[in-house]
């Protein structure tokens, strides 16, 4: 994924709570103008396991694109979800950053299909549909991927590469 240095940076060292962690680093965008609106944080411990996210500037409206190509793409609630969708079916991947941002996220003009991938959760499920609705609306193919209970796309995108 070197191609996406220009969005995903890892860091050694940012500010968490009281201390300092290692970090990977999230640019996010605003639509459609594209313009940086802020960063997302997402905190990792030694091993490189999640401690927690958290999010620097103006986050309401605010997406990330691994990828602008027109036609089909597909879209996930969190980073870590849009990577993992991107490196198992290669399609461009963006990612709305929160529920509430999935269930915002616009219709895009030049997108015919859209793949939805949901987080097992109600908010999560509860955005993708409402999204899905405004694109159906709009004459756009749309297909859906929920998680199961408790999940994220992430999980289960490992899941299927191991098994």
């Amino acid at each position: 994924f070197a191609a996406l240095d220009h969005v995903v940076r890892f860091s050694a060292s940012v500010p968490w709570a009281r201390e300092r962690v290692p970090a990977v680093l999230v640019r996010m965008q605003s639509l459609p103008s594209m313009n940086s609106c802020g960063v997302q944080r997402i905190a990792l411990d030694g091993g490189g396991g999640k401690i927690g996210k958290r999010m620097l500037g103006k986050a309401g409206y605010a997406f990330m694109s691994f990828d602008t190509c027109p036609g089909a793409a597909l879209v996930t609630e969190g980073p870590e979800d849009a990577l993992a969708a991107l490196s198992r079916y290669r399609l461009p991947a963006w990612c709305a950053m929160s529920a509430n941002g999935l269930a915002r996220f616009p219709v895009l003009r030049h997108w015919h299909t859209l793949a939805v991938l949901a987080d097992g959760d109600d908010a999560g499920r509860s955005a993708a549909l409402d999204l899905a609705h405004r694109w159906r609306a709009a004459g756009r193919l749309v297909h859906m991927l929920d998680a199961p209970d408790g999940r994220d796309p992430n999980a289960m995108i490992e899941q299927v590469r191991h098994d």
